[in-house]
């Protein structure tokens, strides 16, 4: 059977039969290489495996140990800022509580402001107002006598004229 470097085979040289030899030749000649290795069964060789067994058994079971210990202190730090959270959380209700009653406190004090300014202001216009009729009632008086003492003297100058 030819070699792949004893002849280069091309799909127009080679025949319907020969692939499968090549194929067959090649799979052979990668088996050849890698053929699996006999295991040594060595009773010294298998005590030692099973020592680093029960190592890395007895590691792994340290290993979960100090996970589940670094778990319960990670839940207790959890806790912790739960609890510092929450009295924060507190502090700042308090304090808008406060704020609240003293914006309270501020809009009742202006509410005073405004009516006290409007009560003053109503006062003012009041007392604008009364000064006024006093003052229209006088020029009507004053108009009145002026009228009245213009009639009688232009009364008086036709009687004597």
């Amino acid at each position: 059977m030819p070699t792949f470097k004893d002849s280069a085979m091309t799909a127009e040289t080679m025949q319907p039969g020969d692939f499968e030899a090549r194929v067959t030749e090649i799979v052979n000649r990668i088996l050849a290489r890698h053929k699996p290795r006999h295991q040594r069964t060595d009773p010294e060789r298998e005590s030692n495996l099973s020592e680093r067994f029960v190592r890395v058994e007895e590691e792994l079971k340290h290993q979960r140990e100090l996970m589940i210990e670094g778990f319960a202190q990670a839940e207790k730090r959890f806790e912790q800022v739960d609890r510092r959270f929450e009295e924060s959380r507190q502090d700042m209700l308090a304090r808008f509580e406060q704020v609240d009653r003293r914006f309270e406190q501020i809009r009742e004090d202006m509410n005073k402001r405004f009516e006290e300014m409007f009560r003053h202001t109503d006062k003012r216009f009041e007392d604008m107002h009364y000064a006024l009729d006093r003052q229209v009632s006088s020029l009507r008086w004053a108009l009145g006598i002026i009228t009245t003492l213009i009639l009688a003297v232009v009364t008086a100058y036709k009687f004597i004229a």
